[in-house]
């Protein structure tokens, strides 16, 4: 079962990860396993994009090279049946490029997480794999925590269970169980999200009939921790019998987080059959000292965005929201808390992107326009067609 641990591969020079060094060990390899060819064929360059393939007949651990240099790869078990079925690794690709990564048998240089989820109650127990939430249980930090060098986000374990901003100031990663107060910035960081009475940034819920439907009311919720790292962290969220005029329906959120980027990323479905017209709300905070809900469209991605005096201490903090072109979109402005997005969803899903940067944060951002600049920048990468073609030696 080792080889179902993650492994890094590559010096962080070379992945443009600054969140710590390897164990020393040397990495060895045997034959090759597979080869994928990831062709590129938009105007922009993409640092350290995310490459998802599901592994067929790979039945053992395995480092994955570009050329002589080794890359990072994280390897998944998601069924738990002894093989690994998933990879993750972030490259860079070049404007009209096709670039070949060969994965060979063995084990490469182990590194430390460059992303990490924290999911820990207050009694000491750490949350791994399924959890059935108990209504009266706390939560370390108030919630589940997911951070990169960047940025963390945190789901907030209680009413209305609004998604929160964590401001870094510092790229070191928080241990596990969390032992700081995020309410209170440290040198560190902290809590940089005024969200009062809002859902906060991107909190899912359901539109239907001129309404807004929050998921704070259920039958029941289970969480399921997916990953932790190094690469990406992933976290899964059921929430079973949620009222929706006269029925009962089950939503599935997906929630994951990549090392290096700003953004955390929404996967969100609707379960249960229904002939109900809904569509997914998810949206901003409103706020007096801040800027509309400014919209655009490029690169095939729809976003829009506020900035302003938003932080929890009232200092300036941008956020906004990216979702793919196919969805078609709508707004609903009538919320006192809130400003959302409507998506209307394909196959009873929506997926969506979330970022922020903070003025007292690393990504050191001091204007508007300079945050939609940043914003303008993901939305190109979200829009990047590319296409991954393995080879698997059958």
């Amino acid at each position: 079962m080792r080889f179902f641990k993650y492994f890094i591969f590559l010096s962080f020079w070379v992945v443009g990860l600054s969140c710590g060094g390897g164990t020393g060990t040397k990495s060895s390899s045997g034959g090759e396993l597979f080869d994928l060819t990831i062709i590129h064929a938009g105007p922009d360059t993409l640092h350290q994009y995310g490459i998802e393939l599901d592994l067929v007949r790979v039945e053992e651990s395995f480092l994955l090279k570009m050329g002589d240099q080794e890359i990072p790869v994280q390897i998944e078990d998601r069924n738990n049946n002894g093989t690994p079925d998933k990879m993750y690794t972030l490259v860079d690709l070049w404007p009209g490029t096709s670039t070949k990564l060969v994965a060979y048998a063995g084990t490469g240089m182990e590194m430390l997480n460059a992303v990490k989820l924290h999911a820990n109650l207050i009694d000491g127990k750490e949350v791994t794999g399924k959890h059935l939430v108990n209504f009266e249980e706390k939560w370390t930090a108030n919630g589940i925590v997911m951070e990169n060098e960047w940025v963390g986000y945190r789901a907030i374990s209680t009413a209305p269970y609004a998604m929160d901003i964590i401001g870094k100031r510092k790229p070191d990663l928080l241990d596990s169980p969390i032992n700081v107060d995020l309410q209170h910035v440290s040198n560190w960081g902290g809590d940089a999200l005024d969200e009062g009475l809002s859902l906060g940034i991107g909190s899912p819920a359901i539109f239907d009939l001129e309404s807004i439907v929050p998921m704070t009311k259920y039958d029941s919720k289970e969480i399921e921790v997916i990953q932790t790292g190094p690469l990406r962290a992933e976290v899964h969220t059921t929430i079973k019998g949620l009222p929706v005029r006269d029925e009962k329906i089950d939503i599935l959120i997906k929630w994951q987080m990549q090392a290096g980027k700003p953004w955390a990323q929404f996967n969100v479905s609707i379960l249960s059959k229904t002939n109900l017209n809904l569509q997914f709300a998810f949206g901003l905070p409103k706020h007096d000292e801040a800027t509309d809900f400014t919209q655009g469209q490029t690169n095939n991605v729809h976003f829009a965005y506020t900035y302003g005096l938003q932080s929890s201490a009232n200092e300036h903090l941008g956020m906004a929201i990216m979702v793919p072109g196919r969805f078609e979109m709508d707004t609903y402005r009538d919320d006192p808390h809130n400003y959302f997005y409507l998506a209307t969803p394909i196959n009873q899903a929506v997926e969506y992107r979330i970022m922020s940067a903070w003025v007292q944060g690393r990504l050191a951002i001091y204007d508007e326009v300079a945050f939609l600049d940043l914003v303008r920048k993901y939305v190109a990468e979200y829009g990047s067609v590319v296409t991954v073609k393995p080879d698997f030696r059958l």
